[in-house]
């Protein structure tokens, strides 16, 4: 199934090397990459076909949000293996990355106060736990 994959990413490729304006093929490229959990990569196809399509905004909203959510989640087991190695600043850098992409995110926003309860910033952790709190 992975060959299926490669072949199709790299048909997607070599339609946007020949018409980079060819906003279906951004699209269909982004879900492969989607499918293979490169949610980075998927997120930067469909916001290429959003900025040249303003019709494929309205249409793309919702996966592009949940492609965020689903690297945010990524993220956020990076920093708690991180935070695991007691590399605490990695783990932190991982969790701000999570909020960019979901301001929202409850786990990132409690995990972002267990690294400052950890390090005494105490202000720190309780204002984390604040926003993870809603």
């Amino acid at each position: 199934e992975l060959q299926k994959y490669d072949a199709a990413f790299s048909d997607y490729d070599a339609s946007i090397r020949i018409n980079s304006e060819y906003i279906d093929a951004y699209i269909a490229r982004a879900k492969v990459k989607a499918e293979l959990t490169n949610y980075a990569g998927a997120i930067k196809d469909y916001e290429i076909a959003v900025e040249s399509d303003s019709q494929k905004q309205i249409d793309l909203t919702q996966e592009i949000t949940q492609l965020k959510h689903q690297r945010a989640e990524q993220l956020l087991d990076q920093g708690v293996d991180a935070s695991k190695r007691d590399s605490n600043e990695e783990a932190l850098l991982m969790f701000e990355q999570a909020i960019e992409l979901d301001n929202r995110y409850h786990l990132a926003w409690f995990s972002i106060g267990l690294i400052h309860y950890k390090q005494k910033n105490y202000d720190k952790a309780i204002a984390a736990y604040n926003k993870a709190a809603g």
